[in-house]
Order: C-alpha cells, then structure tokens, then sequence
C-alpha cells in the first residue's frame, strides 16, 4: 500500500514539472487542465453506450468542464497582469499621436 502512494507521488511531482515546462502561460493552462480533459473523455465514452443524444451532450459538458478551468486558473494566476496591461495600453491609445512631418 505505501508503494502505491509513492508512486501517486512521483505521477503528481511529474505532472507539475510538465506544467511548470510549459513554455507560454497558455500552454501552462492547457497542461494544467489535462486532469479535465481525460474526465471529460472517460464521461464521453461512457455515455456512448447509451444514445447518441448523450453522448453529445456528454461532449458538450466536458467542453464545458475543460473551459471552466481554463477560465478559473487564468482568473487566478493572469487577470491582475492582464488588466494592468490593458490600462497601460489604454493610457498609451489615449495619448494625442504626434503631428506627421510632410516632406519639405
């Protein structure tokens, strides 16, 4: 039973590496939603068995599940660092451009 635990360990210690890889903060959020997207297949696959109706909305959940992640984590980590970026270009937009020198 100890092994078992060591070996979830070590998955889990792997899977954060493989995040922290990553090489844009995109790419760390796409990795960090992988866990979503493999629940989302597995509850895809089994709703396959019963109608095709299901499995439809099955996928559309799992959509839904994997974007609600995304969204969370970028809400967590990004947003504050987005906004700051926005109003410095929007302070930047708003400044009055220089005139155009015409040639002479």
């Amino acid at each position: 039973m100890k092994m078992v635990g060591v070996v979830l360990f070590a998955c889990l210690c792997f899977f954060f590496v493989y995040i922290l890889l990553a090489g844009t903060p995109l790419e760390r959020l796409n990795r960090s939603c992988l866990p979503a997207t493999w629940l989302g297949r597995a509850m895809t696959t089994v709703a396959s068995f019963g109608s095709n109706g299901a499995e439809a909305k099955s996928a559309e959940g799992a959509d839904q599940l994997y974007n609600g992640c995304r969204y969370f984590l970028y809400r967590q980590f990004y947003a504050e660092e987005h906004r700051e970026l926005q109003e410095q270009y929007e302070k930047v937009k708003a400044k009055p451009a220089a005139p155009a020198r015409g040639p002479k």
